[in-house]
């Protein structure tokens, strides 16, 4: 039955595209089958020899593994399938189709869920050209096939099998596949490299403060295994995290530390929580409009992400954005939200660009600290204070409830600020933001190598526009 969404309608009159080859259309050349899931109420469902592949799973165009395991038993008893070695995957049903289409060419054989439709396409297609079909023109089709719901987009299957294949000769798809291959192989390697430099930061960050910090692999079983009097936890909060040898040991090596210390209260000038304000519809004059900072904007690679399409205005009351606004070198702390691998405690950097073009304030699950220049290096504390996230001493400053992690702001204050002199202070902040650009840097020349890929292959496949 054909679709008669008017947006999706008006979005087909405008955006036409021909193909410089032959078509036909998705269901002529290809195959599909959707999978299931076996039960969790049997164990030896689950945990077998046989990859079993969710749209978690569906991250590396070459899939060869997935996280979760079936076995044969499970296999027989549910509605899963298995897609043989050379088979596409594509999620036909998560929140990540607001923006992407995954897919992925099975390596082995796998099973597949209810969430991916395994494509098999006929002598006339190579599966990886299908693919890479996909990735290229991603945009293009994302309005064309998705459909929105109120709980989570899902593909069309009818539109899905409408979509125009172009069938160029076998050798010029295994030519796209080598331009396409070459330029991921090469965004990999660089998305390495700025992860290894971004891991790098934190170990500059720990010699330069003298901070002999125990690794993971130093925890042995007794260091695990604590002791404490009774007497000891009256009137306090009992997180064995916080008693354990572990943390014990990342606490004696940093009051090791040859430098001054203080409390981050004492070198804090004043902080104040946030406020979710109006919705940005309201209509009053007296109300001012600004974009409102949630942990959604908080990168934990780099710094925040005020340029995606999520990001939220606010109105505010000139009373209450009087002591929110933001100002360079405030300092954000997510204090509620985090998950299960991410505690809450995440550090963000105002920095003066990022006032240029709007007001910012920031949502009531966000903390401001602003730092006496007088007492430390604003700069330096933000590269302090994200260092302590990253090796986790805020998982013991954290509580949760209805699923929700809360940072205990009074334990957060407490903690010990390591204070060589200012003038290190400033090198040592230099240096990691130096070194965090660079990994920038890195992470955008890899998506430009793609970008132009996908270019070059858009030109070999398409017509010119007249």
């Amino acid at each position: 039955m054909n679709r008669w969404d008017p947006v999706y309608l008006r979005y087909l009159k405008q955006t036409k595209f021909t193909f410089k080859f032959p078509t036909q259309i998705l269901r002529k050349v290809a195959s599909s089958f959707s999978g299931g899931t076996p039960s969790k109420e049997h164990p030896e469902y689950w945990n077998g020899n046989i990859p079993w592949a969710s749209p978690k799973a569906v991250k590396e165009f070459y899939l060869s593994d997935t996280e979760d395991y079936i076995t044969e038993k499970g296999l027989c008893s549910s509605s899963s399938k298995l897609a043989a070695p050379g088979s596409v995957l594509l999620v036909v049903r998560s929140g990540i189709l607001q923006h992407t289409i995954p897919v992925s060419v099975c390596s082995v054989s796998m099973a597949i869920n209810q969430d991916i439709k395994v494509l098999i396409p006929n002598d006339d297609v190579l599966p990886a050209f299908l693919g890479y079909y996909f990735i290229v023109f991603n945009e293009i089709l994302l309005p064309r096939i998705v459909k929105h719901s109120t709980t989570v987009q899902s593909i069309n299957s009818f539109e899905l099998g409408k979509l125009p294949i172009p069938i160029p000769s076998l050798s010029i798809q295994k030519q796209i596949i080598e331009i396409l291959d070459a330029a991921y192989a090469q965004k990999k390697e660089k998305d390495h490299q700025s992860e290894e430099l971004l891991e790098s930061i934190n170990i500059y960050l720990l010699q330069s403060l003298n901070v002999d910090l125990v690794t993971d692999a130093e925890i042995t079983l007794s260091d695990r295994i604590f002791y404490i009097r009774a007497k000891e936890l009256l009137g306090r909060r009992f997180d064995p995290r916080k008693y354990s040898q572990k943390y014990k040991k990342i606490m004696r090596a940093i009051d090791a530390s040859i430098y001054p210390k203080k409390s981050l209260r004492e070198i804090v000038l004043n902080d104040v929580s946030g406020d979710w304000g109006l919705d940005d519809t309201v209509e009053d004059p007296d109300l001012i409009s600004c974009l409102t900072i949630r942990g959604t904007e908080f990168d934990n690679k780099f710094n925040l992400n005020l340029d995606n399409n999520r990001t939220k205005f606010r109105k505010y009351k000139k009373a209450s954005f009087n002591k929110i606004e933001l100002n360079e070198k405030d300092i954000l702390i997510e204090k509620s939200g985090g998950s299960e691998d991410q505690p809450v405690g995440r550090v963000a950097f105002i920095e003066k660009d990022m006032l240029d073009n709007y007001p910012l304030a920031f949502s009531n699950f966000i903390h401001r600290i602003r730092i006496d220049d007088k007492k430390a290096v604003p700069e330096y504390v933000f590269e302090y204070l994200r260092l302590m996230h990253n090796i986790k001493i805020t998982e013991v400053m954290q509580t949760q409830t209805n699923g929700i992690r809360n940072l205990i702001m009074q334990e957060y204050f407490t903690q010990t600020i390591l204070l060589p002199e200012p003038k290190k202070q400033e090198e040592i902040a230099i240096h990691a933001a130096q070194m965090r650009k660079r990994a920038f840097e890195l992470q955008m020349e890899a998506e430009k190598i793609v970008s132009d890929a996908k270019v070059k292959v858009e030109t070999m496949l398409l017509e010119d526009e007249q």
